[in-house]
């Protein structure tokens, strides 16, 4: 159960190698201070995109009440589905998601979830798209670069800012125009999530993405954290994945 409950934090806070060629030399191992007029534009331009895309992942979540380390073996195609399997030492944990559904095997109660992309946010918290949750993974901005605008700090360094049915998301870009940083806030209630983004790579035919995802999530006197760790990445066709429900398995929904 507790595994099942750390899969479900990974997707509700709920996302590699250099940065993509261009005509300037970009510099990605520092975080911008101030942005130029046209930096939205030069968000957009450096997005991260692909195929298929397999990824290996080392994790760890904590919690008050918890310090757990997994693996993660995750396969996305693009706009069609992202499939995880989480294990330590056996596999504990399956999960599919969808455009419109997602399925869940909890391994160890031996139960199954299923519903629609819209039920998912009982699990994530936030609702999410595919392709919300695809580029979270690969740490490409979760809203169109066209909706952010520069903001102040209060030491006058600058950031980008979106709002989006009450979710304020704060980012602070490196000097390739990644995110390096973002922040999710709501109006209504007091609770926040950072996500740090580092040691970028680049990755060929899919652009410039993070090795390291540092999550953490505050709310009342809640406060989770999770790291997980690209150990590898590969962009070739994985073929089929497999998600099959055991007919001994009990709904758990």
């Amino acid at each position: 159960m507790a595994f099942r409950f750390t899969v479900l934090v990974f997707l509700g806070l709920l996302t590699f190698s250099g940065c993509k060629r261009n005509k300037q030399q970009l510099d990605c191992s520092v975080a911008l201070m101030k942005y130029d007029d046209d930096v939205a534009d030069k968000l957009g331009e450096q997005l991260s995109d692909f195929d298929m895309l397999t990824i290996r992942s080392k994790g760890s979540f904590k919690s008050a009440s918890m310090d757990q380390s997994f693996n993660l073996l995750i396969k996305m195609k693009r706009d069609s589905f992202v499939w995880i399997s989480a294990t330590y030492m056996i596999e504990a944990a399956r999960v599919l998601i969808t455009p419109d559904s997602f399925k869940l095997l909890d391994r160890i109660q031996r139960k199954y979830y299923t519903g629609s992309i819209e039920q998912f946010e009982k699990y994530t918290g936030q609702q999410l798209t595919l392709r919300q949750i695809q580029d979270l993974l690969i740490g490409n901005p979760l809203f169109s670069p066209s909706s952010f605008v520069v903001k102040h700090d209060e030491i006058r360094n600058d950031h980008l800012q979106s709002i989006s049915n009450g979710l304020i998301n704060r980012m602070h870009l490196n000097g390739c125009y990644r995110p390096v940083k973002s922040n999710f806030s709501a109006n209504n209630t007091e609770g926040k999530i950072d996500i740090t983004y580092s040691e970028m790579e680049e990755v060929k035919q899919v652009g410039q993405i993070p090795n390291m995802l540092d999550i953490s999530a505050v709310r009342g006197s809640s406060d989770n954290s999770l790291m997980l760790n690209y150990t590898s990445v590969s962009t070739e066709d994985f073929g089929r994945v497999g998600f099959v429900i055991p007919s001994r398995y009990e709904k758990g929904n």
